[in-house]
């Protein structure tokens, strides 16, 4: 049940490296994507969404980001920075995703040039994926701050699976660990001090949270470097799986796997630093959301819309259903701002300027893609991918104002589509919109 991640080139001597460098690199891009938008994707919920995208040069490897409600600072909501020609950000030195782009930028590069023999061993005898010591200096504990509020939510997840597990088979798991890796069930399950403790957790998103005097973070750092040992470790798994039911065993497995994300993300990382080309330099570059948007058009009635979509006409007793459940949230809906999703800021914005277009057809996203996102894309004519679909649809989902006569293809594809699939839903006993998955699901190993 525990991953491992392969070597970041196969060893060889026979002259041919370049060449399985370039096949590693290319394997390894669509990981690269996902890894970075869910490693910038501090919180839960919308705003924090992130979208990634690949620009390869003969001397660079850009990554654009972009995430739904952008890149402003703090509760003040003001942006640190200027907007270039080109719809980038140029950031002013105290903007906090600056400092955190930057780091991801020299992760990269000192791994890198470690690799390729540019630098001295293990810089400060660091360990590129160690939690262990409280260093706010170290990418690993940049990466574990900015997702504070992630790992705070998965570990009362955790902490409440394990109590629960405490009556029923503590006693069981204990006999059947030989180890001290079982001290993180230990650490999070007796975890009560915590959780029940009156800590705001607002704090952990402020500066003050993030010092040595903090119990909730301090606790969350050593509940991170245990999920990260215990989710590597096969005697662990072993006695889980021989004293619990398989489905419990891997809900635990999952949500330690969750906890451990910031050392899984700095491990994947370190494994891609090794096989980007050998002569280009790596950079971070956060665009600008467009606003969002409202229907410039008087809006109709449910029925109205109903007929103008062509659909099979109800029964009356079922057309004053519709009116009478749906018809004032129909309104509503339609006259809310229209939300510009990251999937579609970025597909605009290449579309408007060929230039700036990804080398690499593919989005990497820090959550599933909407259904409606997903469909425009296959239809596009850049063919981007990306890991999936989660399957909901949002009623203010919406495209670019200046984008819309640029996209008119696509949409009015959009549109056909769409109504295929409504009518496919009102045929009698349809459950086709019944089907949804997870909006987030964890990277796999290191293979596309």
């Amino acid at each position: 049940m525990t991953e491992r991640l392969p070597d970041p080139l196969p060893e060889s001597s026979n002259g041919d490296l370049d060449a399985i460098s370039q096949v590693a690199w290319e394997q390894s891009r669509a990981k690269l994507l996902d890894c970075l938008a869910e490693s910038i994707s501090s919180a839960k919920g919308w705003p924090m969404v992130t979208v990634t995208a690949l620009r390869e040069t003969t001397k660079e490897v850009t990554i654009d980001v972009v995430t739904n409600g952008g890149f402003a600072d703090g509760e003040t909501q003001t942006y640190s920075y200027r907007t270039t020609a080109d719809g980038a950000l140029e950031y002013r030195p105290d903007n906090v995703h600056y400092d955190y782009f930057r780091a991801i930028e020299a992760y990269m590069k000192d791994i890198a040039d470690e690799w390729h023999g540019r630098a001295s061993p293990g810089r400060d005898g660091q360990d590129w994926t160690s939690l262990s010591e409280h260093n706010p200096e170290t990418f690993q504990y940049k990466a574990f701050i900015r997702q504070l509020p992630r790992i705070k939510i998965y570990c009362v997840d955790l902490y409440h699976e394990l109590w629960n597990l405490k009556v029923k088979s503590w006693n069981a798991i204990h006999q059947e660990l030989k180890n001290q890796t079982s001290s993180f069930l230990d650490h999070v399950a007796d975890a009560d001090y915590v959780f029940k403790s009156d800590e705001d957790p607002k704090r952990l998103t402020t500066e003050s949270a993030h010092t040595d005097t903090s119990i909730m973070v301090e606790y969350l750092r050593k509940a991170v470097t245990f999920a990260f040992a215990s989710t590597r470790d096969d005697e662990l798994w072993n006695a889980l799986d021989k004293v619990l039911i398989l489905k419990t065993a891997k809900k635990i497995l999952r949500l330690c796997r969750y906890v451990a994300r910031p050392l899984r993300a700095c491990l994947m990382l370190q494994t891609i630093a090794k096989r980007l080309p050998k002569d280009k330099t790596f950079k971070l570059v956060p665009r600008v959301p467009p606003p969002s948007v409202r229907l410039g058009v008087t809006v109709p009635s449910i029925d109205q819309a109903w007929e103008r979509l062509r659909l099979p006409r109800p029964a009356q007793w079922a057309k004053e259903n519709l009116m009478n459940k749906y018809g004032k949230i129909f309104r509503e809906e339609c006259r809310r701002p229209l939300s510009i999703h990251t999937e579609l800021q970025l597909l605009a914005a290449y579309l408007q300027d060929p230039s700036l277009q990804p080398t690499f057809n593919y989005f990497g996203c820090s959550k599933k893609a909407c259904l409606l996102c997903q469909t425009t894309l296959d239809l596009s004519s850049l063919g981007i991918r990306m890991r999936g679909t989660h399957g909901k649809c949002y009623s203010n989902w919406g495209v670019p104002a200046a984008s819309i006569a640029r996209m008119a293809p696509t949409l009015e594809a959009l549109e056909k589509v769409l109504l295929q699939r409504i009518r496919a839903s009102l045929q009698p006993g349809s459950r086709y919109f019944e089907h949804v998955e997870a909006d987030s699901t964890l990277l796999s190993e290191m293979t596309e």
